[in-house]
């Protein structure tokens, strides 16, 4: 039995899940729209927005509820969209959980990612699960980890999963652990679970460029860029630019071949640029790839470069990528 923790996103609603890198991360997803890149998603929940007030398609324990309204010590919870909203607060109890499963979508090595708003009130914990099987057996899984955002705040998660091979059931968990009081004071809507109908492998492919630059970027510590992970590529200094201070990552749509003498060759197109990160010299980089269907499949191009301390710059290889499901 593999299990595996996913590295979710939480964040609230009114700031960039990406910080920095958001710009980036949406550029990226335009560039999917634009080119008709990447999968069409699949909806695999069953009133996972609450708006049909029966609980007939999740398996629920006595505490959850449908409501429009909860009102609280700390104030009324209200829906963050729509009229109704899934409260854990029904009944006075330890812990509270709603789960639902299906078998459609299950290709191996394709992206789920499941997503919603969550509210919590008292210091009390809230956490989301992804699950697959065969028959009875688990083969995989992915958490967000207990979630604890602020107070009355509808708050978004995002929780991507990989399908083992062999999977034959999926099943999603939605849960709520008591910290304080005698209620469970979690609250959740919009939840959604989308399935990609493709799955791509990462990868990452070196180009040297004419007149060849050093091989000096190197592909990711972690993994290739993966959807719903962080792609790390590092720029070794072992023997390029050793007095290196600063180095740079561009990421573009686009490739070129142009020979800049004193300091490389230029191998992204530079014309539009979907990333620039600084690190300090010999850092890996940190590129949040978004857990996108949009984006499956997508090529981009990739190239490091690094500062001394006296402003000279040298080019690295590039490393031409394909953004993936695995």
């Amino acid at each position: 039995m593999k299990t595996v923790t996913s590295r979710a996103s939480i964040g609230r609603s009114d700031q960039p899940r990406f910080g920095l890198r958001s710009v980036g991360s949406g550029l990226l997803l335009g560039l999917a729209v634009a080119t008709g890149a990447g999968a069409s998603a699949q909806e695999l929940l069953v009133n996972g927005n609450a708006e049909v007030a029966s609980l007939a398609a999740w398996s629920a324990t006595p505490e959850v509820k449908i409501v429009a309204a909860q009102v609280q010590t700390a104030g009324t919870v209200t829906p963050f969209e729509g009229a109704l909203f899934f409260t854990f607060a029904g009944k006075a109890s330890g812990s509270a959980s709603m789960v639902q499963g299906g078998t459609t979508g299950l290709s191996a090595g394709a992206l789920f990612v499941l997503r919603g708003r969550v509210q919590v009130e008292f210091g009390d914990l809230a956490e989301a699960r992804v699950r697959f099987f065969q028959g009875a057996a688990l083969l995989g899984s992915a958490t967000t980890g207990p979630m604890n955002p602020a107070t009355g705040l509808w708050d978004t998660f995002e929780l991507p999963a990989v399908v083992p091979l062999g999977s034959d059931r999926w099943e999603v968990e939605l849960r709520g652990t008591l910290v304080t009081g005698t209620f469970v004071n979690v609250f959740y809507d919009l939840l959604s679970l989308s399935a990609c109908n493709a799955s791509v492998a990462a990868a990452e492919v070196v180009r040297l460029g004419s007149p060849p630059n050093p091989s000096a970027l190197l592909p990711g510590l972690t993994s290739a860029p993966v959807l719903g992970a962080t792609w790390d590529p590092v720029i070794s200094h072992a023997s390029f630019a050793p007095n290196a201070t600063l180095d740079l990552l561009c990421v573009t749509p686009g490739p070129t071949n142009v020979s800049l003498p004193g300091l490389g060759t230029l191998l992204c197109n530079t014309a539009q640029i979907l990333i620039l990160q600084p690190v300090p010299a010999g850092q890996p980089f940190q590129v949040p790839v978004p857990a996108s269907c949009g984006l499956v499949g997508v090529g981009l191009y990739t190239q490091g470069a690094s500062v001394d301390a006296n402003g000279v710059i040298s080019l690295t290889n590039a490393l031409d990528i394909t953004l993936g499901t695995f």
